[in-house]
C-alpha cells in the first residue's frame, strides 16, 4: 500500500513538474513573432516617412505652398507658418523622437516635396527593400525607386534612393540618411 501510494505520489509530481516546465518555458514561435512585430512595427514607421518625404505632393501640401505663393514674404505670414508646421507635424512628428524631429525637418523636411511642387513634378515611391543590419540595435538599410515625372507628361522618371534609420525601443526614428537623388 505504502508503495503503491509512493509511486502515485512520483508519477503526479513528474507530470506536475513537467507541466510547470513546459508552462514556464518560453516559445520559440512567440519570440520569433514579437521579433516579427517589431521589426513589422519599425518598417511601418520607415516606410510611412518615406511616403511623406518623397510622394506628392498631395493636396494637403499643395494648399499650404498656395498660402506661401499669396503672400510677399514667407517669415511674415502667419497663416502660412501655422498652416506649414501643423503639416509638418502631421504628417512626420509620431514617426520621429522629439530630439531627432527638429534635426529631419531641418535636413530634409519637405525639401523633396518643394522641389516637385516649384517645378511642377509629381512623386512616387515604388519597390521599397529593407535590411536589418547586423547590429543589435534596430538599423535599417532602404532601398527604393523614386519615380517622379512632370504634371504634363506621361513618361515617369526613375531614379535609386538609399538611406539607414535607425529606431529606438518605441519604434521612434532617432536618426536617418538619406543619400542624394539626381532629381
Amino acid at each position: 500500500m505504502y508503495k503503491k501510494t509512493f509511486k502515485l505520489s512520483i508519477t503526479t509530481f513528474s507530470v506536475f513538474m513537467l507541466l510547470i516546465i513546459i508552462g514556464c518555458t518560453p516559445s520559440v514561435e512567440n519570440d520569433n513573432q514579437n521579433n516579427q512585430d517589431e521589426k513589422d512595427e519599425n518598417i511601418a514607421t520607415i516606410e510611412n516617412v518615406l511616403e511623406n518625404t518623397f510622394s506628392g505632393p498631395d493636396k494637403d501640401f499643395q494648399d499650404v505652398m498656395k498660402l506661401r505663393k499669396d503672400k510677399a514674404s514667407r517669415s511674415e505670414d502667419e497663416e502660412f507658418l501655422t498652416s506649414f508646421s501643423q503639416y509638418l507635424e502631421d504628417a512626420f512628428k509620431p514617426y520621429f523622437t522629439d530630439e531627432y524631429y527638429e534635426e529631419f525637418i531641418a535636413t530634409y523636411g519637405t525639401t523633396f516635396l518643394d522641389i516637385a511642387y516649384s517645378n511642377n513634378y509629381e512623386m512616387n515611391v515604388k519597390n521599397v527593400e529593407y535590411e536589418k543590419t547586423e547590429s543589435n540595435d534596430s538599423i535599417y538599410d532602404f532601398t527604393f525607386k523614386l519615380q517622379y515625372k512632370k504634371e504634363a507628361s506621361d513618361q515617369w522618371n526613375e531614379n535609386t534612393v538609399k538611406g539607414q534609420a535607425n529606431l529606438d525601443d518605441n519604434n521612434k526614428i532617432v536618426n536617418m540618411l538619406i543619400q542624394d537623388t539626381e532629381f
